[in-house]
């Protein structure tokens, strides 16, 4: 910036400011690209403005917020004569994209503009080559959730140096495994295109191990590492990875039992949870063995993978230590664990410290057991002062046992149901509501006021 001439910088700034762009607008195009100052842009700024107002409607003030954020589209102008941001929006409207969804998207995201039209085409080719987003309103939705493909240029099919590229590899991977509806699983996720080749075959191969059959378990304390290792199914690298798969497809070499359910199992999970392949191969791993260190057995990870796949994303920790909770501190089976959180899968996200209370709750003041709690899992997501204990007050005060009709009755009634229960009318619970409330936040006060 020092070698350029200061006329030309006091020359630029006095047409930044001639066209109504304050100091913060010019500050933030400073920052972004300080070598605006350069060119001469004096003739591109207006030439840009116009065909802004001409290809999409843009008044001065969101042109201005448009360049201000996307000084590089400024750059092209200057530099390249040529250059026509109208191209880019026929572009993009020509795939998919609606007036009003591009005008929303080029205000948030003004590096939109930047994108040659050859690129905005070019992953719709790459794409399609592979059966994937045949239709253009589905490029373009899935352009909307792929920012990437605005600054990355697509894989060439015709250089002979394409099997270097990740996006291909992972395509021509998910495509020899046969998947299911692959244009549903690379529109829903698109940044699958960028993953690392070897972390794909990991996270595929933790999946298709864990699902076969041919490795049991011999024990509580293996773990899931020891799964994967024992049904390796694609150990030696992308080099022999097509050989691999062709020969489990094979005619000749006919799938075993074992692993055509397994492979029928990751076809059913990538269809009902396309998301299951962006995962982490380690976050897998580490929420397996959790699922394994809290006592369940191989089949019941498997069950709750398959039919709660977002069981993978959550923290292997809090898993392991929810697992561990309902063991020790409610006092269930671990047989009980499974079909607890097949009715309550929510709670697989849940807080143990907002928990706790309410067990104790249960057990302590309601008179309740594990029998009880199995039996209506959702007792857990009803809050403890402003919902539980109102009621169970109530219905003490008339001397009746809040639980002896079940959880469900006391928990889900309404109030109507719950006053005719104790023969008085609604506006009597209602009131005792607002009495207890008030109770209990005086008492709250009370305590704080006492620390």
């Amino acid at each position: 910036a020092i070698q350029v001439p200061k006329s030309l910088v006091e020359r630029n700034l006095g047409v930044l400011r001639a066209n109504s762009f304050s100091r913060e607008d010019i500050y933030r195009m400073l920052d972004k690209g300080p070598w605006i100052l350069s060119f001469d842009i004096s003739k591109s700024l207006l030439k840009l403005f116009s065909d802004l107002q001409t290809a999409l409607g843009l008044n001065q003030t969101q042109s201005m917020k448009v360049v201000s954020h996307n000084p590089y589209l400024l750059a092209q102008y200057t530099r390249y004569p040529g250059r026509d941001v109208c191209a880019t929006v026929k572009e993009l409207l020509d795939i998919g994209y609606s007036n009003v969804s591009l005008i929303e998207d080029v205000i948030r995201f003004p590096n939109i503009l930047s994108t040659p039209p050859e690129r905005i085409r070019g992953w719709l080719n790459f794409l399609q080559h592979y059966n994937i987003a045949t239709c253009s309103k589905l490029y373009g939705k899935m352009l909307r959730r792929s920012p990437f493909m605005f600054h990355l240029d697509p894989p060439n099919l015709l250089d002979n140096t394409y099997e270097s590229n990740d996006a291909i590899k992972v395509l021509d991977l998910l495509y020899h495994l046969k998947i299911p509806d692959l244009d549903k699983v690379i529109r829903s996720q698109p940044s699958i295109l960028l993953c690392n080749i070897d972390e794909l075959y990991k996270r595929i191969n933790f999946l298709i191990s864990l699902f076969s059959a041919a490795s049991p378990i011999r024990s509580l304390d293996e773990s899931i590492d020891d799964i994967v290792s024992s049904t390796d199914l694609f150990s030696q690298g992308y080099m022999n990875i097509n050989n691999n798969i062709q020969n489990i497809f094979d005619k000749s070499n006919k799938l075993n039992s074992n692993d055509e359910n397994a492979l029928n199992m990751l076809y059913d999970l990538l269809q009902t949870y396309p998301g299951v392949i962006s995962i982490d191969y380690e976050q897998m791993r580490a929420v397996g063995n959790a699922m394994r260190a809290g006592g369940l057995k191989r089949s019941d990870i498997v069950y709750l993978i398959r039919r709660y796949p977002a069981t993978l994303e959550r923290s292997p920790e809090l898993l392991q230590n929810l697992l561990i909770f309902l063991v020790s501190y409610c006092g269930f089976r671990k047989i009980d664990i499974v079909p607890f959180l097949s009715k309550y899968p929510s709670l697989l996200v849940a807080d143990i410290d907002e928990l706790q209370p309410k067990v104790d709750y249960l057990y302590q003041s309601l008179g309740g057991t594990p029998a009880t709690l199995r039996r209506f899992p959702a007792y857990l997501s009803y809050n403890l002062e402003e919902h539980i204990k109102p009621r169970s007050e109530f219905l003490r005060t008339f001397n009746v046992n809040p639980i002896q009709f079940g959880l469900s009755f006391f928990l889900t009634s309404s109030h109507r149901d719950l006053a005719n229960s104790v023969g008085v009318s609604i506006d009597v619970f209602r009131q005792f509501c607002l009495s207890y409330s008030k109770l209990t936040r005086k008492s709250k006060k009370v305590l704080l006021d006492s620390r």
